[in-house]
């Protein structure tokens, strides 16, 4: 349990995240709040999930190329954050 009484924050699925996916990206990005690529035909996901993490130790801190068409994965997920 967290010091904020959450649960199972990290571990569960990979989250699809708003940006888009470049290979390159962080070698020219802003080193300050990098918002991702702005076009490509992948998105990013990020993070491990129960299957991955099993298998292979992948930290939470990877991050994965994916379509947007493979909506139906059941190691996928996202999170909703609001501002």
């Amino acid at each position: 349990i967290s010091p904020y009484g959450v649960l199972d924050m990290a571990g569960n699925v990979m989250e699809w995240c708003r940006d888009y996916y470049e290979v390159a990206y962080y070698a020219h990005s802003p080193k300050r709040n990098p918002v991702g690529a702005q076009k490509s035909d992948k998105v990013s996901i990020r993070g491990g999930c129960w299957l991955y993490n099993y298998l292979h130790g992948i930290p939470n801190a990877y991050r994965f190329l994916n379509s947007p068409n493979d909506k139906n994965n059941p190691t996928r997920g996202f999170r909703a954050v609001f501002h």
